[in-house]
C-alpha cells in the first residue's frame, strides 16, 4: 500500500460518516452504513504547492488513486488522541472493547478504568479491539489515549491548474478530500 507525505496548509475532518440506526428498508447507502462497526471519517486537506511541474505530478498521482486506491494518512492533529477518549463501560464480565479508531500504534496506548492507568490488557492494532486480561469492574470508565493512522481513498481532487492563488506569484493549492475505508476494504 502506498503511504503520501503531504504538508497541508489546512485539514479540515468533515462531519462523520456514521452507522445509521434507521430502518434499513431496500439497499443503498443506508443498508450499508448498518453494517459498519464504527463511524468512519472525511478529511478535507489544502495542499501548496511551489511549482506547476509539482501540482500537476501530484494531481495525476491522486487522481490515478481516486476512488479505489487505499493509502495511509496520519489524520494530522486528528490522528493524535490527546485527551482521553471514551472506550466504554465495563460490565463486571466484559473483556473485549473496541476502541474508536482502527490502525491504533500500540506503543502509543495509554489505558485508564476510572481515571487510573491500566496495564493489563491487550490489542489488536488494526481493529482497536482491546482485551483486557480482567474484566472491568462493572459501570467502570475505560477512557484510552493514542495515536491512530487512517486508511483512505482518495474521493476527490481540485485541479491545482484552477485554483492558481494569482497572489501568490507561482504557487499552487491542490483540495484533497480522503474518505476513511472500513476495515475490511
Amino acid at each position: 500500500m502506498l503511504t503520501l507525505t503531504l504538508t497541508p496548509i489546512s485539514t479540515f475532518r468533515a462531519p462523520l460518516l456514521a452507522p445509521a440506526m434507521q430502518q434499513g428498508v431496500g439497499a443503498g447507502a443506508v443498508s450499508l452504513r448498518r453494517k459498519w462497526a464504527k463511524a468512519r471519517h472525511r478529511f478535507e486537506l489544502e495542499v501548496d504547492l511551489a511549482s506547476r511541474q509539482e501540482a500537476e505530478q501530484l494531481a495525476g498521482l491522486l487522481r490515478y488513486l481516486q476512488g479505489d486506491t487505499p493509502v495511509w494518512y496520519d489524520g494530522a492533529d486528528f490522528g493524535d488522541i490527546q485527551n482521553p477518549i471514551l472506550v466504554g463501560y465495563g460490565t463486571g464480565d466484559q473483556v473485549d472493547f473496541f476502541l474508536p479508531h482502527d490502525n491504533v500504534h500500540r506503543a502509543s496506548l495509554v489505558v485508564y478504568v476510572n481515571g487510573t492507568i491500566e496495564s493489563g490488557w491487550t490489542l489488536v492494532e488494526e481493529t482497536g479491539l482491546l482485551t483486557f486480561d480482567d474484566a472491568p469492574l462493572a459501570e467502570a470508565e475505560l477512557t484510552a489515549l493514542y495515536q491512530c493512522r487512517y486508511k483512505v481513498c482518495v474521493e476527490a481532487v481540485s485541479d491545482p491548474l484552477l485554483n492558481y492563488e494569482r497572489q501568490f506569484f507561482g504557487r499552487y493549492k491542490l483540495t484533497l478530500v480522503l474518505r476513511e475505508l472500513p476495515q475490511s476494504a
